[in-house]
């Protein structure tokens, strides 16, 4: 009876593997999204968040974590596009998620604003609480500071970052994954 009523609804088939977590990384272009997605992966040695190739909708990065008291953890990060061209693949993209890090370039004040609008279209849309999520401010090579969020994203972890702080993303990712 809960397949036909699952069925109904629409809901298919998981596009997640059995056990392991599905983590959007959204926010605006620019945001350092795919240079974080690149170094929680292990394709780079080092975190590039300045150097910008755009995503075409999403790309899936394997991550593979060791967290206290949890043990050995599988993810897939998300890496979506910040065009907003890719819109209409979002209800999708959202399918199964189990957490969302919104990042956004800290130097860019504009961007800080349109966290609201990632956060109302990922975190808001697929119903995830606060504590499934975590706010990366990438600050480039400058120093780092935790950014003032906007009201609707207070209470979210942030995490400022920079080049010189790559296991700050780490430590980030792992407390999120504790989280889930």
């Amino acid at each position: 009876m809960a397949a036909a009523a699952s069925d109904e609804k629409g809901s298919g088939p998981s596009m997640v593997a059995p056990g392991k977590f599905k983590i959007l990384l959204v926010g605006p272009s620019r945001s350092g999204k795919s240079g974080v997605a690149n170094f929680l992966g292990g394709l780079t040695d080092s975190l590039d968040l300045e150097n910008h190739t755009p995503t075409a909708a999403c790309r899936i990065v394997e991550v593979e974590r060791d967290i206290p008291g949890r043990g050995h953890v599988s993810a897939e990060l998300w890496d979506v596009s910040g065009n907003p061209q890719y819109e209409g693949c979002w209800p999708a993209i959202r399918k199964d998620v189990s957490a969302t890090v919104l990042c956004f370039n800290a130097a860019d004040d504009a961007q800080l604003h349109m966290l609201e609008n990632w956060h109302a279209a990922f975190v808001l849309e697929s119903k995830l609480p606060k504590s499934k999520c975590l706010v990366l401010a990438n600050y480039g090579s400058e120093a780092t500071a935790k950014p003032a969020l906007p009201h609707k994203l207070r209470g979210i972890p942030v995490v400022p970052c920079n080049l010189e702080t790559p296991a700050a993303i780490r430590d980030g990712l792992d407390d999120l994954l504790s989280r889930i």
